[in-house]
This record gives C-alpha cells, sequence and structure tokens, in this order.
C-alpha cells in the first residue's frame, strides 16, 4: 500500500526534530507500508490544490493508493473564512480521488489560540468531517488527537 501525505507545514513536520513528524512516525510504525511526505511549509490550499493538479496529471488511480490530505492552517492565520477554506479543500479532495483513495486529515489547533481563529479551524473540521461521512472518506481526526479539546 502506498500513502502520499500532501499539505502544509504540519505534515511536513513542523517544530518537531527531523524523522519525528506525523508523517515518519506512521511511516516507522507501518514498514510494510510505503509511505510520502510531500508536505511543503507555508502551503495554502489554493497552492495544495495546484500541486495536487500538476502531481496528479500523469497518473492513473489506483485502488492500492492513498492521499493524505490536511491543509488550511495558513490560510486561516492569513484571516481567510472557513467557506473559503473548506470550498478550496474539496476541490482538492474531488482532484485527488480522481488517483486514489482520499485520507482527510483534520487540522489541529493552532498554538496558543492566536488571535481566536480555532473556531474557524473547528468549522472547517466539522464540516469536512461531515463531508467524509457523507462520502465515505476516511478521516483523521488531528484536532482531538493532539488536544484536550473536543470538536462539538
Amino acid at each position: 500500500m502506498n500513502i502520499i501525505c500532501f499539505g502544509d507545514s504540519i505534515t511536513r513536520g513542523y517544530d518537531v526534530k527531523a524523522g519525528l513528524g506525523w508523517v515518519e512516525l506512521c511511516s516507522a510504525a507501518l514498514p510494510t507500508y510505503h509511505i510520502e511526505n510531500h508536505g511543503i511549509d507555508g502551503l495554502s490550499v489554493q497552492g495544495l490544490l495546484n500541486y495536487i493538479e500538476a502531481w496528479g496529471i500523469d497518473k492513473d488511480y489506483k485502488d492500492n493508493r492513498y492521499l493524505c490530505i490536511m491543509c488550511g492552517t495558513n490560510d486561516i492565520l492569513q484571516n481567510r473564512d472557513s467557506d473559503y477554506v473548506y470550498n478550496k479543500l474539496i476541490k482538492v479532495i474531488t482532484i485527488a480521488s480522481q488517483k486514489g483513495q482520499v485520507i482527510i486529515g483534520l487540522e489541529p489547533q493552532i498554538d496558543s489560540e492566536m488571535d481566536g481563529l480555532n473556531h474557524v479551524v473547528v468549522d472547517v473540521n466539522k464540516r469536512l468531517l461531515s463531508y467524509a461521512a457523507e462520502n465515505n472518506i476516511k478521516a483523521i481526526n488531528f484536532f482531538t488527537e493532539c488536544s484536550t479539546k473536543q470538536i462539538k
């Protein structure tokens, strides 16, 4: 099985020592899987959309290929609203689903509740979780896994 992780610095391994990001930890824990990290520091959801389109241009759908998509924090920090982030991510998910099975990663909370923006993260995550359930897409909730706060 191939798992290709796309996203921003949280996917790349923000604020952790090299090799200790969540993608690398998963890879070490699951040695029979091929896991790639395509996280890019500072990536916006529009940037992710462009990246997925370019990456997938020569790829055919494969049953054993999973594309993990997690992005949005940089947009939220730039005061883009939840509608913008959610709608762009749905476009990314739609394109990615043509190249493999999608796993949606729900963004974790923003460090120290900067500028009170976690409510936007919560809203996007709720909507993505609902979308995933409606479309039979797997989701990993990094917000609840990484925090004592729960999405309500």
